[in-house]
């Protein structure tokens, strides 16, 4: 799983997070964080959460910010271990 964010604060869209991660394989998950959420893992901007069908595939997604300076993306969890 992997949180988006826009690093001047602004929020990501649904389309635009589903847009830039195209590339790196098909999506099950797509939806914005929820405060609580955000709030638990210590991250201050709004953002969407996605995963992956196929995590081998979709954990280059990280590599979007080397193209959208303005984009973080951070793994959240990977698999064999546990979530948050």
């Amino acid at each position: 799983m992997f949180f988006i964010e826009r690093l001047d604060g602004a929020s990501v869209t649904l389309a635009e997070a589903k847009e830039v991660v195209n590339p790196y394989g098909e999506l099950d998950m797509c939806k914005e964080m929820p405060f609580a959420d955000r709030q638990r893992l210590g991250f201050e901007n709004e953002g969407v959460m996605i995963n992956f069908v196929f995590y081998d595939e979709g954990q280059n997604a990280k590599n979007v910010s080397i193209i959208l300076p303005c984009l973080q993306v951070m793994i959240l969890i990977t698999p064999g271990f546990p979530q948050p």
